[in-house]
């Protein structure tokens, strides 16, 4: 080793750097031959490939480690298995020594002889392994039929197009190093790179250590912006397709051919995946399972995520804004996107691993500046698309709430359908009264074969609490969706329908401004408000299609507090369907679909039929949480007859199996169907 301040260099192999430094400390240990550091990779792909090795779990029992800047790999194969460490709780190093005295003799690596002869000796240091371990068996046959697969997937490509890569590089060299050799490793090879990154890096320093096809490398100084850098490159090349990724994130294997496989099956200007993150300690943790298209859920926040891809004709109409980062770049070209194309296309699959680097003030510092940018390119956004908005911070830093002024003083007509029930009918009137800031709303309460002296007599108190309340009689068997269609018709004279349960008791005093805004839009259809239990756990946040064979309720029973998955649960989205409890429609779009139906859904599934109704006609429903209320579910009508129901569930089957065959397009298929919570 070298005395005075130690030179470090970064080496690459199989997806993991080091410091060469390391590489004295293992001469220290015993001669490293070429032999050995082959041998030695080649132990640590092994050790990869079969979970065996834990190096959280190692680095927490051999804290020192960490703090000298050891890899745990490197220790444990070349020192800590020799003296009884163990990689893992399944596995016992010294117990394997001890016993197996041929290992020690040998000097070889106690997990290293278990893993190429151990197991099929049938030596078993954890009875509880059994089952993992006999799967190395098949590993060689298995990396063999992938490649094969891979080939033929390749040609079975009739369009092969040229990807032009771009990687954006801030900082961090040993992260720009695994990214340039996860783009190099690629199964489809035809593309370039360009790397856009500070000028005062030597770019031939990094490049000789993995050697990938590079194109061109742009550089820039300091003070200039990745906008003009960007541009610059996409002036100079000439690839089909641009795929831009941060310089410390990864791609899978087959990112590209999955890209490929997509252009070949259909036209597409941007192409966005799921993606999971890597930990400090090289851990893929927190998978993220995102919806297909939904324009309201990038207004609350960039979910396409930091690895795309984007046609080059597309690109070109796209005017690049003066961003001071990478990541205010992404969300400005994601916002002009969707402002010029509708053909995005999601790929359920994790093709990107961000990487969760140490936070520090100064990464607290730049989150915020990011934060402020990002809502200055969402306000431009929304200018352009004609929607005057107030645009604050959402709950989490990343996400935004954007306020649409509303276009007038529009009537809104609430309906509730009721059956008795007094004292639950005056708990929502009094709510809607005394927490509604909008003014220029008409409550219409139909009763539906009301009996109890009770009830009427409260009636006449609740006419008497304000003018705007209106009731009415239609006493007809139930029938919910006729009840509504019959009091839309007859009744309401506003231009936006609020369907609105007896048993709901209103908390946001600006519901109707919140829903309003939204349904204004020409594009929008319902508009959903976020319900919970008298317990405060979500009652309603959203209904998925599929979900236990039928519907499904995501978030059920979350707490009131609760983000929710990936903080959906705070934020605007589209959804495929929302419940009649609570859901605000313009009336024009109420009627052009007809309504409710009265002939199939009379008890049941009439919102989840209305609302796919909607999408047939081209319209987005929305999920908002600024529009809050509790629902004492079925409080007011008892619960739903048995028959009817079943009878009701084979229609919806019926009319939308499609949907159940091909999957809601706003539930992400790698989500679990048979639950709510997101757990997988």
């Amino acid at each position: 080793m070298t005395s005075g301040r130690k030179k470090y260099k970064i080496i690459k192999f199989e997806g993991v750097s080091y410091r060469y430094s390391f590489i004295f400390y293992l001469k220290s240990i015993e001669k490293l031959t070429v032999r050995n550091f082959i041998y030695l990779f080649d132990s640590i792909r092994i050790l990869k490939k079969t979970n065996l090795f834990n190096s959280e779990y190692y680095l927490m029992n051999n804290p020192e480690l960490e703090k000298v800047g050891i890899n745990p790999y490197f220790h444990y194969l070349y020192y800590g298995g020799f003296k009884g460490a163990n990689p893992s709780e399944y596995f016992d190093s010294a117990l394997y020594l001890a016993k197996y005295s041929d290992v020690k003799f040998k000097t070889v690596n106690p997990l290293v002889h278990y893993i190429r002869y151990g197991h099929i000796e049938s030596r078993l240091p954890h009875i509880e392994y059994r089952n993992r371990i006999n799967n190395l068996a098949n590993y060689k046959k298995e990396k063999q039929e992938s490649y094969i697969k891979t080939r033929n997937r390749i040609k079975c490509l009739k369009i092969r197009p040229l990807f032009t890569v771009i990687i954006f590089f801030e900082e961090n060299i040993r992260t720009l190093i695994e990214n340039i050799s996860s783009i190099n490793n690629q199964s489809y090879n035809n593309w370039t790179m360009h790397i856009l990154h500070e000028s005062t890096l030597a770019p031939s320093s990094i490049l000789k250590l993995v050697k990938p096809k590079l194109k061109r490398v742009i550089g820039f100084e300091k003070g200039s912006s990745f906008a003009i850098a960007l541009k610059n490159v996409l002036e100079s090349s000439v690839g089909d397709y641009v795929v831009l990724i941060r310089g410390k994130d990864l791609v899978a294997k087959n990112a590209l051919l999955e890209y490929c496989e997509i252009i070949n099956s259909n036209i597409s200007d941007l192409i966005y995946s799921d993606e999971d993150y890597i930990n400090e300690n090289g851990i893929f943790i927190n998978p993220n399972y995102k919806p297909d298209y939904s324009y309201d859920m990038l207004l609350s926040q960039n979910y396409f995520g930091y690895s795309s891809v984007i046609s080059r004709k597309l690109m070109n109409q796209i005017e690049l804004c003066e961003c001071r980062s990478v990541e205010s770049l992404y969300y400005d070209l994601y916002l002009q996107i969707a402002e010029k194309s509708e053909t995005i296309t999601h790929i359920p699959k994790i093709l990107c691993h961000n990487r969760v680097l140490a936070s520090s003030e100064k990464s607290v510092s730049n989150a915020k500046k990011v934060q402020e940018e990002c809502k200055k390119m969402l306000r431009n956004h929304l200018s352009k698309v004609n929607i005057e908005a107030d645009v604050v911070d959402g709950h989490n830093i990343g996400t935004f709430i954007y306020h649409a002024k509303i276009s007038g003083n529009p009537l809104v007509s609430i309906i509730i359908p009721f059956k008795d029930k007094a004292a639950i009918l005056t708990l929502c009137l009094k709510s809607l009264i005394e927490k509604t800031t909008y003014r220029n709303i008409e409550i219409i309460c139909v009763s539906n074969n009301s009996e109890e002296i009770k009830t009427f007599k409260e009636i006449n108190k609740l006419k008497k609490l304000d003018s705007r309340i209106k009731f009415y009689e239609y006493n007809i068997p139930f029938n919910y969706s006729n009840i509504n269609n019959f009091a839309v018709k007859n009744y309401s004279k506003g231009e936006y329908i609020v369907l609105l349960n007896n048993d709901v008791e209103i908390i946001t005093d600006v519901w109707v401004e919140n829903m309003l805004g939204l349904a204004q839009r020409d594009d929008v259809g319902a508009v959903g408000a976020k319900l919970y239990y008298p317990n405060d756990s979500i009652q309603s946040a959203g209904i998925v299609i599929g979900m236990f064979d039928v519907v499904g309720e995501p978030h059920k029973y979350f707490d009131r507090s609760d983000p929710g998955y990936f903080g959906r649960l705070m934020i605007n989205q589209n959804i495929s369907a929302i419940t009649a409890a609570f859901l605000m429609v313009s009336k024009q779009k109420y009627e052009s679909v007809g309504g409710l139906d009265e002939k199939h859904f009379i008890i049941s599934y009439n919102d989840v039929d209305f609302c796919l109704r909607l999408i047939k006609q081209g319209l987005n429903n929305v999920f908002t949480p600024h529009a809050e209320a509790y629902h004492y579910e079925a409080l007011s009508r008892g619960k739903d007859q048995k028959e009817q129901y079943i009878s009701e569930s084979r229609y919806l089957k019926e009319f939308y199996k499609d949907i159940l065959i091909n999957g809601d397009k706003y539930y992400n298929p790698n989500l679990p169907k048979n639950r709510q919570d997101f757990n997988l």
